[in-house]
């Protein structure tokens, strides 16, 4: 998602989150709360997983905050992705 979203609109960042943000859709090896937060770049792709708490909305607010502090973190020099 984060590559097309990237591709799509042109620009240098492509930022995307997935998963079961809750109260309901998890299972044993996905439970509620699981979220992937991804970064594309022109250099690849870099995906982490979260594990939140069983509440959809802080779910979804603290997978938005996930993602822009990894772009943060790609911008300082603190994150590498891809070839880098």
């Amino acid at each position: 998602m984060a590559v097309n979203v990237r591709k799509k609109i042109g620009a240098d960042f492509g930022l995307a989150t997935s998963g079961i943000a809750g109260p309901n859709g998890g299972t044993e090896e996905k439970p509620v709360g699981t979220v992937w937060v991804s970064i594309a770049t022109a250099n690849g792709v870099y995906s982490k997983r979260f594990i939140f708490e069983k509440n959809r909305h802080r779910n979804t607010q603290r997978a938005a905050y996930a993602a822009i502090s990894m772009l943060r973190r790609y911008l300082k020099g603190q994150l590498k992705v891809g070839l880098e």
